[in-house]
């Protein structure tokens, strides 16, 4: 007597271990059925060419990933040979015991040669890997995943950037994408085809070379991956402002007042009266990156918010100045702030990192932020700026934090106090003075030298410290 599939569904979930699931997949169709959904759902591979194998050969199994990690853990050692680099702090024992998890599997199901069970990559002291095999057969594999949705792109050596070209002739839609690739015309072309991503990571950007300048070999790849994303690009529908007054302009820029910032130092930002003119150009890119979806943007370098963000509906934003001169940085940040005018929606969420932290610069983007329409009429969560240190300079800070009416988190950075506060009191009375004047935050993360304390309400309204959150998120769940 057979059971209906719901059934089989609910007992391989309450199937904690891998292995389990693996041996319940050789007892009927049923819970080969449910038992192959769960196994290949969700897939970390590393240095493991097997799992790649079975997706390239078997289409049907790799219709059954939803979610993939890469981890490529390799490293150069100084003769040049390749060797795994060595796992992070907590992550060897948990590898240890899922692979173990995987052999066990391996060896007591007789599941079928398109099936098998093949182990998450081990860091083990194995031969090195011929890296070209390895990433033909992650493109092999990539190629067959037609229902992928998620997928993230792990690497260690940058030299192992170079292979967006595994992308090329994969025909999923991504909604969220954390890649460690180059910025490339194969990423672009890859990019030009996802019109549902929502979330994008990406470790590198730069500006590329228009074809005309490009080498022979390049101008005929990037013409090759032009037609490939053509053929499957669909025209995207209008971007909808999900704004009211979309008629209306954005506020002006004012000048930043003298009494916000101090006459600076040579190691802080110059006050400017007047905001300097955009300069920078938007990298060329081989072709359009529509990306008509794209909410949520994470990337290491101002430089591709102000290319990525206009006239999407971006709405979170992670980045960083990665200029350390004065000018520069101000040419920098007056970019983006004139990019992030362009969203099609306003910011929920704006984490911008900073090299050098101080306190005149972080009170001239304070006061653009909060002067410009974009960026402060919806802004749920803002970081990391540097708390001042004197009374009138912290009551400035705490007024252009009142422009902010949405506002229910933000970072703070407290290295530069001495004694910087390190006691819970401490804490929790910083946080009650920043209440006093915009009661509607309810978590303060507080940064000390990269260590961050979280003091937050909680359900009561009472302030503590809470050891439990991790706040490295905030700004994509806020």
């Amino acid at each position: 007597m057979d059971v209906s599939l719901e059934i089989y569904r609910d007992i391989v979930r309450n199937v904690a271990r891998r292995a389990d699931i693996a041996v319940l997949c050789g007892v009927n169709r049923g819970f080969r059925n449910a038992g192959e959904r769960a196994l290949y759902n969700t897939l970390t591979i590393s240095d493991d060419l097997r799992i790649f194998e079975t997706l390239a050969s078997s289409p049907r199994i790799a219709s059954l990933v939803v979610a993939l990690t890469i981890q490529v853990r390799r490293r150069h050692s100084q003769n040049g040979s390749e060797v795994a680099s060595a796992p992070e702090e907590g992550e060897e024992e948990e590898q240890g015991e899922e692979a173990s998890e995987y052999e066990s599997a391996a060896s007591e199901a007789s599941l079928g040669s398109d099936t098998g069970v093949t182990a998450t990559a081990r860091l083990s002291q194995s031969p090195p890997l011929d890296m070209h095999l390895y990433w033909s057969s992650a493109a092999a594999a990539l190629r067959n995943t037609m229902r992928l949705q998620h997928l993230t792109l792990d690497i260690v050596d940058p030299e192992d950037g170079s292979n967006a070209w595994v992308l090329n002739g994969c025909s999923f839609k991504l909604r969220t994408f954390h890649c460690d690739f180059d910025w490339d015309p194969a990423l672009c072309a890859f990019l030009a085809t996802q019109s549902t991503l929502c979330d994008l990571a990406l470790r590198d950007f730069r500006e590329l070379e228009p074809l005309s300048s490009a080498s022979a070999d390049d101008a005929v790849i990037t013409e090759t991956l032009r037609a490939s994303a053509s053929s499957v690009i669909a025209t995207p529908e209008p971007i909808l402002l999900m704004v009211t007054d979309v008629n209306r302009p954005h506020t002006p820029e004012r000048p930043i007042p003298p009494e916000i910032i101090d006459t600076p130092s040579t190691s802080q930002l110059p006050l400017a009266t007047t905001p300097a003119p955009p300069h920078q150009q938007l990298p060329a890119l081989p072709f359009p990156v529509e990306l008509p979806s794209l909410t949520t943007l994470e990337c290491t370098f101002s430089a591709a918010a102000v290319a990525l963000v206009p006239n999407r509906p971006v709405s979170r934003l992670k980045t960083c100045f990665s200029r350390s001169d004065v000018t520069g940085k101000r040419a920098e940040m007056t970019d983006l702030i004139a990019a992030l005018r362009q969203s099609a929606v306003p910011f929920r969420a704006l984490d911008i990192a900073d090299s050098s932290y101080t306190e005149s610069g972080t009170m001239e983007l304070l006061h653009r932020i909060s002067h410009t329409q974009a960026t402060s009429r919806e802004l749920r969560y803002l970081g990391t700026l540097v708390l001042p240190i004197g009374g009138r300079k912290r009551l400035n800070f705490y007024g252009l934090l009142r422009r902010l009416h949405l506002l229910r988190c933000i970072e703070v950075d407290v290295s530069a106090w001495n004694p910087p506060p390190s006691s819970s009191p401490a804490f929790r009375a910083l946080a009650a003075e920043l209440r006093l004047y915009c009661p509607e935050v309810h978590t303060v993360v507080f940064v000390r030298d990269f260590e961050r304390t979280v003091v937050n309400t909680g359900e009561t309204g009472v302030l503590k410290i809470d050891d439990d959150t991790s706040p490295e998120l905030f700004w994509r769940d806020i």
